[in-house]
């Protein structure tokens, strides 16, 4: 990780000089949720199969290429995992979700009554 991320990047305190990104966040992640298993896979993301994917709960991406996203998107959606990704660049950004089947709803403070807004499939 160059220095110059230490500047940009929450997870990263500037002592983890000539490793990658992820492993040099791990151990600041890993502070917020003790309990959550965190893996680093350095492999290539486009060597993943559908079945690697289908070991997960939900799989995240970030600062992809579109054209891996779409691919990574439908080997999730194929074993039913959670798909999110995103990215941001200064103050533009975006996010998507693929939640396979999942029912939004509010609640009117009001009358206090659960409204179902859309259902998605």
């Amino acid at each position: 990780v160059p220095v110059s991320f230490s500047c940009s990047q929450f997870f990263i305190s500037g002592c983890e000089v000539n490793q990658g990104r992820a492993k040099a966040s791990k151990a600041a992640i890993q502070e917020l949720n003790p309990n959550v298993e965190i893996q680093i896979d350095s492999e290539h993301i486009t060597t993943k199969t559908a079945s690697f994917y289908a070991q997960f709960h939900a799989v995240f991406a970030t600062d992809c290429p579109l054209s891996v996203l779409i691919r990574v998107n439908k080997m999730c959606h194929s074993k039913n995992v959670p798909f999110y990704c995103g990215d941001t660049w200064g103050f533009y950004g975006y996010g998507f979700l693929d939640l396979l089947k999942h029912s939004y709803s509010r609640i009117h403070l009001a009358k206090k009554e659960k409204e179902t807004l859309m259902n998605v499939s």
